[in-house]
């Protein structure tokens, strides 16, 4: 009885030995064969999805496609194995109007690339030839043919410490003040646009050559002397005048006397001097 018992049990730990080895076989074939089929698969397909690209315009994905191509890396017709993904972001990260992307294959053999577009929060339009957008990372980017995020718009004769030709990271030219300068610019358009109010009151921004701002409202002639961003003998920072101008039209508003006003000047604390 015993004996049997003992046979019974060589007999299972045989069986179960046996599909062992046959899944591991049928696991080696199936990555040969997978592995196979990989080296011979090809790139079908390119999936370029731009995000925020019905509000930011920066760059199509022709654009893409044309940095790849001068790059020699279009991955259609290519087979897989021979693609470098990291090699692919690279290239496209190499265009200014890039913030970031990710590249990746799914099933088809098509490719995806994932990229999202820098946003800019002021164009720059100079009479000293300055035209750039300016980002929040300070980036200076050169204007496309295409329509770009809908922003405030600063003019004038103003002249920066820097060529009208450059475009990239200010931070690049290791120069503090102007630095500092386009950082408070951009926080000066930054609390216009997320104020309602104020965002829909004012319609363009003049910078003249001493750094002076001239605000223009959408709903008059009028022009309001708005004064530096900041100076040493100013009590008021940029933050309160602002606050400061839309309690005066939040009021003006209501008795209907602001349309008389040419001039509306911010320029002296505690004060709103009207003409």
């Amino acid at each position: 009885m015993r004996a049997k018992k003992n046979k019974n049990k060589r007999r299972e730990i045989l069986f179960n030995f046996l599909v062992l080895l046959a899944l591991v076989g049928y696991i080696v074939f199936a990555f040969m064969l997978d592995s196979k089929l990989h080296k011979s698969a090809v790139c079908s397909e390119i999936d370029i999805r731009i995000h925020d690209s019905a509000t930011v315009k920066l760059i199509t994905p022709i654009g893409v496609l044309e940095l790849l191509d001068s790059a020699r890396l279009n991955p259609v017709g290519k087979s897989l194995d021979s693609l470098s993904l990291k090699s692919i972001e690279e290239v496209i990260r190499t265009s200014s109007y890039v913030s970031r992307v990710e590249v990746y294959m799914v099933s088809g053999g098509v490719m995806v690339v994932d990229m999202h577009q820098v946003e800019p929060v002021v164009r720059i339009n100079m009479q000293t030839g300055y035209d750039f957008y300016l980002t929040d990372e300070l980036l200076v980017l050169q204007p496309t043919k295409l329509t770009a995020k809908d922003v405030l718009v600063v003019n004038g004769n103003y002249q920066f410490d820097f060529a009208n030709d450059y475009f990239g990271n200010i931070l690049q030219k290791n120069n503090t003040k102007e630095h500092e300068k386009l950082e408070k610019l951009t926080n000066f358009v930054k609390f216009i646009d997320n104020d309602e109010f104020l965002s829909s009151l004012i319609a363009q921004i003049w910078l003249d050559s001493l750094g002076d701002i001239t605000l223009i409202p959408m709903v008059s002639d009028q022009k309001i002397h708005f004064g530096p961003l900041s100076s040493p003998y100013e009590t008021e920072d940029y933050e309160q005048r602002l606050l400061k101008l839309k309690k005066f039209y939040n009021k003006s508003f209501k008795s209907g006397w602001w349309q008389s006003a040419t001039t509306v000047d911010l320029r002296f604390a505690g004060q709103v001097i009207v003409k």
